[in-house]
């Protein structure tokens, strides 16, 4: 006979955080049993997946009984539309969640166990009426319930179970106030969501992520919230979704965002960026997004170990004509003059990307073309702040930037690099050495 290691259980996992728990998996239909009786017994069918010998894979059901429940009475409990826009989405969910409940006369079982009151002053469900709304909130006749660890519930007497909704993500609302549930310990339940007009609140859109956790931006008519903190000053008329970031793209998925209004861009969730504009924040440029500081409003001098300002204004030929721009040292190299020799080829060398530099040419020519002053260097080239990241162990590696409407290019001391860096998709190519 085979040996049988079981590989997983087919479980669905109930859980949320402070964000909310996306449903990245739900069984397919013949992966949850649910409820079935037999000889005057009712159990709750496991589905699992088990691999032999041979690693293939082979379906065992498990039937586990259900203590405490009357055959005679128990029946099934649908979970019904219109409750949790996540699960009315997808048919296949909906069908797999209403496996999932059960009733008797007496008791209400979720997952083959018996649900029981959080506290001795809980009320008990009226089974009769009793109706889940979604894997943490039922109601009966008379009272709305949170469902806790899939085991025991609690009454929520502040809401009106007659106008609650499940708004998505972990918002919830009645006719008079707009919560935020959380799971975290000691606070499992609901933050009411103080000032919130819960007839114009709505979900804006995902401000972070990390694996299946989610955390959006959410609004009434007049406010902001980052998850369930007020973005102070932001716009609730003009705040919107410029674009998602991928801030781990070669791991575990992580993603980040900027949103705009019409006076401020914002990052993540609800950090405010005061040194970009939101005309320069676009979908289609990100980088512009990140902060940029314009070395006009820098004082001259030694900004860092690598960086030094002079904002005394001097000719600087770019594309056949001369400019006035501030002088920019990145350890010891003027950074706009290389820029400029690079704009005219007068600096391939063998090291260097000859098509990269003849494209880049191209672009930075037709940006200083476009551009009808002087002084190029205020608003049309800015650098941006330094960007720290970890490399290698213990040393960290600052990346500095310079860029137009259509052009970018990043400056790494460490690696004596310059390359040009994609608008699109942050790719970059090798331009030529540092120094």
């Amino acid at each position: 006979m085979k040996n049988i290691s079981i590989i997983f259980a087919i479980i669905i996992a109930l859980t949320a955080t402070i964000g909310y728990w996306k449903i990245a998996h739900s069984p397919a239909l013949d992966e949850s049993g649910g409820y079935v009786v037999k000889n005057g017994k009712v159990f709750y069918e496991e589905v699992m997946q088990v691999q032999w010998d041979d690693h293939s894979l082979h379906t065992r059901i498990n039937d586990i009984e259900v203590i405490g429940a009357d055959a005679k009475t128990f029946m099934p409990v649908a979970f019904g539309k219109g409750s949790v826009p996540e699960i009315d989405a997808d048919p296949q969910i909906l069908a797999n969640f209403s496996k999932l409940w059960g009733k008797d006369k007496n008791n209400i079982f979720f997952m083959g166990g018996k649900m029981m009151p959080s506290a001795s002053t809980t009320p008990a469900i009226d089974t009769t009426t009793f109706k889940p709304l979604s894997n943490f909130f039922a109601r009966d006749r008379n009272r709305l319930y949170l469902i806790i660890d899939n085991l025991s519930y609690k009454e929520l007497p502040d809401l009106d179970p007659n106008s609650f909704q499940i708004v998505g993500g972990s918002y919830v609302k009645d006719a008079n106030a707009v919560y935020y549930f959380t799971m975290n310990d000691p606070a499992y339940g609901l933050e009411k969501l103080k000032g919130v007009d819960p007839r114009t609140f709505h979900i804006v859109g995902e401000c972070s992520s990390a694996e299946v956790w989610h955390w959006n931006y959410v609004a009434d008519a007049k406010t902001v919230l980052a998850v369930n903190k007020i973005v102070s000053g932001a716009d609730a008329s003009t705040f919107h979704l410029v674009g998602i970031t991928d801030k781990n793209p070669d791991g575990i998925g992580s993603t980040g965002s900027y949103y705009v209004d019409k006076n401020r861009v914002y990052r993540d969730c609800g950090e405010s960026i005061p040194d970009v504009s939101p005309e320069q924040c676009k979908s289609t440029n990100l980088k512009a997004c990140e902060g940029t500081k314009n070395i006009s409003v820098l004082q001259s001098g030694k900004v860092d170990e690598h960086l030094t300002i002079d904002n005394n204004l001097r000719n600087v030929n770019f594309c056949g004509k001369d400019y006035q721009v501030q002088t920019v040292l990145i350890d010891g190299v003027d950074i706009i003059q290389r820029i400029a020799e690079l704009s005219q080829q007068t600096n391939i060398t063998s090291a260097s990307s000859t098509d990269a530099i003849k494209t880049f040419s191209k672009n930075i020519c037709g940006t200083v073309a476009l551009n009808p002053q002087k002084n190029i260097s205020l608003g049309e080239i800015s650098i941006y702040a330094p960007n720290l990241t970890y490399e290698m162990m213990n040393d960290y590696n600052k990346t500095y930037g310079l860029y137009s409407s259509i052009f970018e290019i990043s400056v790494t001391p460490f690696t004596n690099t310059i390359d040009t860096v994609s608008a699109f998709d942050g790719a970059r190519t090798y331009l030529t050495s540092l120094k």
